[in-house]
């Protein structure tokens, strides 16, 4: 019976201050974004030292409360229960990569879970019998790295199949795609390659309501926000034909190329130091692929 009690008090109070850390969490990450300052540190804010501090504060919460109810090897408990509910947490992470914070509802189930679980495991009467429960719980520390990379894959995969824009890739002697992602929300489509120190940075999005050449050639590549921010609308950019679907526009020190494809627009700049014939290459060669290659691209 004192056992029962232990799992049930860990389970309450653990799941109720993994659910008071996520929610904080959450409430970080917008004010983050939403952040704004020149002066260095002004957008610290009490949430991270807590955030820092909160599983190891709600750790000995979960030991004390377990001293109080007579558990046996409470300390133990509460730490085996704390290692098991954070690495169900690097598993979740793992395999949902660019997710953003964990939602409440599932720290919650974890940390109940984890922590009720570290109880049981260490209730064992046989020392064997606790220490092969307590190796099982800590067992999806050692499986989160090799998830990673699947995890990694399926979310980009994932991300590439739901953005709505064609899959684009230049085909450039000697360049290799670096990154990619795709921004759902934000329907853009970020894509770099890389050769040495030489980059070209490719961008698609749908195509402009007022997409005019040569007077109205979309935004400019700064102005394509792959977050949250909204700077307003872009001044109209003039440009000129460099082919079929195909045009240049120069400005601000850089020259970039724009291609129609269907109901977007491919943007592409070459890197500060990387000749400008790499873009023009680039944009003359654009393969379409399909949404697993990129993430295979993306993610060697």
């Amino acid at each position: 019976m004192t056992s029962f009690r232990g799992m049930a008090a860990a389970a309450l109070s653990g799941g109720a201050g993994a659910g008071v850390l996520a929610a904080l969490w959450h409430e970080e990450v917008r004010f983050q974004r939403s952040c704004e300052s020149d002066s260095f540190g002004a957008c610290l804010s009490f949430a991270l030292p807590v955030l820092f501090c909160g599983p190891v504060v709600l750790t000995a919460i979960v030991w004390l409360l377990l001293r109080a109810t007579r558990v046996g090897r409470p300390l133990p408990a509460a730490l085996l229960g704390a290692a098991a509910s954070g690495g169900g947490a690097l598993v979740t992470q793992a395999v949902r990569p660019f997710s953003g914070p964990m939602p409440v509802w599932l720290a919650v189930l974890l940390a109940v879970v984890g922590f009720a679980a570290g109880v049981a495991a260490m209730a064992a009467s046989h020392p064997v019998v606790r220490a092969g429960l307590a190796l099982t719980l800590l067992l999806p520390w050692a499986a989160a790295p090799a998830l990673r990379e699947p995890g990694r894959r399926y979310a980009l995969r994932d991300g590439f199949a739901q953005v709505g824009l064609p899959l684009v890739v230049p085909q450039v002697e000697g360049y290799r795609v670096a990154n990619a992602r795709a921004f759902v929300e934000r329907r853009v489509l970020s894509v770099r390659l890389e050769r040495g120190e030489d980059s070209i940075s490719v961008r698609v999005v749908p195509l402009p309501a007022d997409f005019a050449p040569p007077a109205r050639c979309g935004p400019a590549m700064a102005d394509i926000s792959v977050t949250d921010d909204d700077h307003g609308t872009p001044p109209p950019q003039p440009c000129r034909a460099a082919g079929h679907d195909h045009w240049v526009r120069a400005g601000q020190g850089e020259e970039v190329h724009l291609v129609r494809r269907g109901g977007a627009i491919v943007f592409l700049r070459s890197g500060p130091d990387t000749p400008s014939a790499d873009a023009a290459a680039a944009a003359a060669n654009l393969t379409e692929v399909t949404p697993e290659r990129l993430a295979e691209l993306a993610a060697r």
